[in-house]
């Protein structure tokens, strides 16, 4: 992905680090932030630099994050070079003699992430943070649960050619520089529950007292890697009433995880949203609701009780009845146990969120076995050929859930993660059907 992001080319003298060693390079910066870094080689002609740092005009450079793609080219004779480059007196001077000996190299690199810092900035705490979600779809649709009071005179800097459509929050976290970065997979796997498939970013800025003093790029190699998902997904979208705090709820929240001894529990869950927002068929969208349902659950420390002893049980007594005497009966009977489940509680107040016009109670538990045996169909290898049980379930449903099932079971389990990860509570939220169909062709 080639964008224009700055207004020209810059051309400057910087350093690279490689085997912990600095080197002097001149550094063609491109519009589309690809880099052209010219210097004698170092022992191994292949080494790709940890690190490249430089200034253009009040900016300071730094790229430290890995390339998206990278290529070498060599050059035999200095004088070749020089004339390709104009090589200018200034630049020669800050080069030893043997270098001009040596083998040089040109490596032609384009960044995964670039920042640009201002120089001599009072502060590395912005009093507010932007950000441009990616892609572009995910940004619109979160622009309304960010505080956004841009006007022409917040632009951007000249150097720079891209429109700030960045979506912004106060600062009240305090989070530096080096603080945000740490937390933008989390920020960013968050707001997914909002838009219903996954997110990523392509612009942070930093600001304070409205002058811009952070500015970070990030390139996508292959921007619709991770959007390939079915026509449809659920989405969560808050109330009206919630939406003047929700930025600021969300911020404190993202904060108080990142803090939390069991983060990693937390993004490997935000991860399987991810999985099931990728998904392509309503089969594997109802098993995946379910495997997150359990994984919640595990993760609150409940138990969602297995009925398949019960079901058992139940076959067994209506298969042998008539062979049984009552005393034994009334035993086997006796270990049926009651299918009431912690769990269930959350399920309803779910179901209560995204109920339909229609005069329906849905049961919670039934909605859970339907998703429970859609799992054990696809997990366990049974290929849905006798879907009898199952279809029998469905049909205890109202007209518009049994419809869009898959995406009534997703926008259950998405509920749920809110009011798990995000404290929000069920009453704050609504589920939204959204389409994706922009996202799917693009696959």
């Amino acid at each position: 992905m080639k964008n224009k992001r700055l207004t020209e080319e810059h051309r400057f003298l910087g350093r690279v680090r490689v085997n912990d060693e600095w080197h002097f390079a001149i550094i063609i910066l491109q519009p589309d932030l690809e880099l052209h870094i010219f210097l004698p080689m170092f022992p191994s002609y292949e080494e790709i630099p940890k690190i490249i740092e430089g200034q253009i005009e009040d900016w300071n450079i730094k790229i430290n994050n890995g390339f998206v793609s990278v290529s070498f080219r060599y050059y035999d004779d200095f004088n070749s070079l020089s004339e390709k480059i104009n090589l200018g007196r200034e630049e020669k001077i800050v080069f030893q003699k043997n270098d001009y000996k040596k083998i040089w190299a040109e490596i032609t690199l384009l960044p995964k992430i670039c920042t640009f810092t201002k120089i001599e900035s009072p502060t590395d705490t912005p009093d507010e943070w932007g950000i441009t979600f990616y892609p572009a779809k995910n940004n619109d649709m979160l622009f309304h649960f960010f505080n956004n009071y841009r006007n022409p005179q917040d632009r951007l800097p000249n150097i720079f050619s891209i429109n700030d459509g960045n979506l912004y929050f106060s600062n009240k976290e305090q989070w530096t520089i080096i603080s945000i970065q740490k937390r933008l997979k989390l920020l960013t796997s968050c707001v997914s529950f909002f838009t219903g498939a996954p997110v990523s970013y392509e612009l942070l800025v930093g600001r304070y007292k409205k002058e811009v003093l952070f500015i970070q790029f990030k390139n996508e190699s292959n921007p619709y890697a991770y959007v390939c998902p079915s026509r449809y997904n659920s989405r969560i979208e808050i109330k009206e009433n919630f939406l003047p705090v929700f930025s600021s709820v969300l911020i404190k929240k993202v904060e108080d995880i990142f803090n939390d001894p069991n983060r990693e529990k937390i993004l490997k869950l935000l991860s399987y949203f991810k999985m099931l927002y990728i998904t392509l068929y309503k089969e594997a969208k109802i098993a995946l609701s379910f495997q997150l349902m359990e994984s919640l659950a595990n993760y609150k420390e409940m138990q969602l009780r297995n009925s398949l002893k019960n079901n058992i049980i139940k076959n067994l007594c209506k298969k042998f009845s008539e062979k049984m005497c009552s005393t034994c009966n009334s035993l086997i009977q006796g270990e049926i146990k009651s299918e009431t489940d912690d769990f269930d509680k959350y399920i309803g107040e779910a179901l209560d969120a995204i109920r339909t016009e229609e005069s329906f109670v849905v049961n919670p538990n039934s909605i859970k076995e339907i998703a429970r045996k859609y799992r054990n169909e696809l997990f366990h290898g049974n290929f849905f050929e006798d879907m009898t049980e199952i279809d029998n379930l469905v049909m205890t449903l109202p007209d518009g859930y049994r419809k869009d099932l898959p995406l009534v079971l997703q926008a259950i389990v998405t509920m749920i993660g809110v009011n798990f990860i995000l404290g929000i509570e069920f009453n704050q939220l609504i589920a939204l059907k959204s389409s994706n169909k922009t996202w799917f062709y693009h696959c």
